[in-house]
């Protein structure tokens, strides 16, 4: 019985860890459509390029924080595409500096297992727990190309 409570406490203390760690101010729920002013945005797509590498297509690029506070949790979204716009897959990681802080630029890489189907991708962001971040994109996309083909 002693053991079973001192579980639960351990648990409930991890979890208030985890979920306290964000500190609200971290916690962005907007987006670009509900707050349409430029000082909405939370990051600024400096650049970007997906490459086809053997069985996967990479989107890496750099990202800085215009947001003026330090935003903890950051993860690239890289959206694939079909030829008609449909969904293909996604994947996501997380920015290569963390926390990144007001006015730094950080690299970001993520794979996504490449698919025939995929034609175009496009990069988005979010926080860890989902939430979207809100940024402008000060970049032109580059179409995904193949290089090192299986033989």
């Amino acid at each position: 019985m002693k053991n079973i409570l001192s579980m639960a406490i351990a648990v409930a203390l991890w979890l208030a860890c985890i979920f306290g760690c964000v500190a609200p101010s971290d916690r962005r729920t907007s987006s670009p459509s509900a707050n349409s002013g430029p000082d909405s945005f939370e990051l600024e797509l400096l650049s970007y390029r997906g490459e086809r590498s053997y069985d996967y297509l990479i989107a890496e690029g750099q990202v800085r924080n215009i947001s003026g506070e330090k935003l903890q949790g950051v993860m690239a979204v890289a959206e694939c595409y079909d030829g008609g716009g449909n969904l293909v897959t996604s994947e996501d990681a997380v920015l290569e500096y963390e926390p990144i802080m007001p006015g730094q630029t950080s690299p970001f890489k993520v794979m996504v297992r490449d698919n025939p189907l995929i034609k175009t991708f496009r990069v988005n962001f979010k926080h860890i727990f989902g939430e979207t971040i809100p940024y402008k994109d000060s970049t032109s996309t580059e179409t995904p190309k193949r290089r090192n083909k299986k033989k």
